[in-house]
């Protein structure tokens, strides 16, 4: 597989995560993670693993519901 085919697979990849996120479709989310973990850096607080994840997913858009990727 050359480095432009890597390339664009990993772009569709976070592009699928980032849309699905816009729309709420966790499970799909989930599914572009080889392993779930998310780590925020302002607050040193990490999410690790689909159970942990899903729960931040669903507690950050209670909170914000129209937070969007671009």
């Amino acid at each position: 597989m050359s480095d432009d085919d890597t390339r664009r697979r990993r772009e569709e990849v976070v592009r699928r995560h980032m849309e699905s996120e816009n729309v709420h479709d966790f499970a799909t989310t989930l599914a572009t993670f080889a392993r779930p973990r998310y780590e925020l850096y302002g607050g040193g607080e990490v999410y690790d693993g689909a159970e942990q994840v899903s729960a931040y997913f669903q507690a950050s858009r209670r909170i914000f519901p129209d937070q969007r990727n671009e």
